[in-house]
């Protein structure tokens, strides 16, 4: 068979498995992938220096979930056939199902070489980019699949993401909307557009969006979710968790409808059943800290500090590098009276990032538990100089302040606090404190 190197154009999604001895091989379950695995096994004895044999090989195991072993039919592919670039563009799907994603990159980067006019080619490498965190690398490669190929739903849908991932979500929606201009069927462009809109605050519109997805493609359980999380923000909290339920009955691995699950329960007041959705969700996504941290907020706020902390500590363990889940350990620290622990957890957030404000209140309340008032003062007031418009900033403050026996400067503070956020919980807990510690009534 053989064929130019590059050949098949600009498509912009990857070419169907190679015909041969393969050809008539069935697409289409487990099953079928084991047959065909089998056939591939068969005509590569009789044939073991055939590279597109070895491909079809390397499709059927990765159809059964078998990457690594996909790979290395890949690999044998492309050893055998160094000049062909769809031979590289799939060694490159396989590495970026392992997680290799470095590897990736330069894998598809050959495959580009060789093969530069294939629009599903930079659509892989932009993958990789953002699995690395590079946003913008990704945008760019995204840019060329649909230079290359205008009408690739693929390219234009994921461009939308990425562009979110950059915080440039008015950009994100521009896309959505003109990738459903294209594809006005498209449920899951509907369900993007969703999530931009709620990116932009825009919650109503955004129930819209996902509404319409799901008339779409009643089964797309992501939009159940966005739906729900819609729901969330427009204080519809028995409507989302019917929404999450759904997602949940459609995708019960999935772990994010857990966690707005877990949401609208408690904002039910259902608190041990939100917990326990958080444990689901953390059950099943062990390895994000995220997910440990959204428990552990919640364990705190239904007054489980001992509990709370058991979940931060293992989100600062999984990811120690994030300042905020030092934040939030040394924040339930404070909850159980151990002042010098969450000192050493805010010495910790601020060594990793020194213009966290965040940080820098945690310092002052660990400092305040210490009767180190000076210092205290001085960490409240380094926040506030790193975010002069934080109202937590100006509430933690005044409540050093406060303690200080400084009334008048502390209601100052208290004040600056609720002007910068009139509903701030913080802000006039202490200002309501100042005016007691004053004798005067709120």
């Amino acid at each position: 068979m053989g064929g130019a190197a590059g050949s098949g154009g600009g498509g912009g999604a990857p070419p169907p498995a190679p015909p041969g001895p393969g050809r008539g091989a069935k697409d289409g379950g487990d099953a079928d992938a084991a047959e065909n695995l089998e056939l591939f096994d068969k005509v590569i004895r009789l044939d073991p220096g055939n590279a597109e044999f070895h491909t079809g090989r390397g499709l059927a195991l990765d159809s059964l979930g078998r990457h690594a072993d996909a790979l290395e039919s890949f690999d044998e592919a492309v050893r055998l056939d160094p000049g062909r670039a769809e031979w590289h563009a799939r060694r490159s799907k396989a590495l970026f199902k392992l997680g290799r994603h470095d590897e990736a990159i330069a894998a598809i980067d050959e495959a580009i070489r060789l093969g530069p006019g294939r629009a599903w080619y930079h659509v892989e490498r932009a993958k990789n980019m953002s699995a690395l965190m590079r946003g913008a690398d990704a945008l760019e490669s995204f840019d060329e699949a649909i230079r290359l190929d205008p009408r690739s739903r693929a390219a234009r849908a994921a461009r939308g993401t990425i562009l979110m991932a950059l915080g440039r979500n008015a950009d994100a929606l521009a896309a959505f909307n003109e990738t459903i201009r294209m594809y006005p069927d498209d449920a899951g462009c509907r369900e993007w557009r969703g999530r931009a809109l709620s990116a932009l605050g825009r919650h109503a519109d955004a129930l819209k969006a996902f509404g319409r997805a799901v008339r779409l493609d009643p089964r797309h359980a992501d939009a159940h979710d966005g739906r729900g999380l819609a729901l969330l923000s427009l204080g519809r909290h028995a409507d989302a968790l019917e929404s999450f339920d759904e997602a949940i009955r459609l995708a019960p691995g999935k772990p994010d409808p857990h966690v707005g699950r877990g949401e609208a329960l408690y904002a039910l007041g259902r608190h041990d059943d939100a917990v326990a959705a958080l444990g689901e969700s953390v059950r099943l996504a062990p390895g994000d800290a995220g997910r440990r941290a959204r428990r552990a907020r919640t364990l705190l706020e239904i007054g489980r500090p001992v509990d709370a902390l058991a979940d931060a500590d293992e989100a600062a363990r999984l990811a120690p590098g994030d300042a905020a889940w030092h934040d939030l350990r040394g924040n339930i620290l404070i909850a159980i009276g151990r002042y010098a622990d969450a000192l050493a957890a805010a010495d910790e957030s601020i060594r990793i990032d020194p213009g966290n404000a965040s940080g820098h209140d945690l310092r002052a309340g660990a400092l305040l538990g210490l009767d180190r008032h000076a210092d205290a003062l001085a960490a409240a007031d380094e926040s506030v100089r790193l975010d002069p418009d934080s109202d937590m900033g100006h509430g933690v403050r005044a409540t050093v302040l406060d303690a200080m026996g400084r009334h008048a400067d502390a209601l100052a503070a208290a004040d600056e606090s609720v002007r910068l956020d009139p509903g701030s919980e913080v802000g006039r807990v202490v200002r309501d404190s100042v005016l007691r510690s004053m004798g005067c009534s709120g």
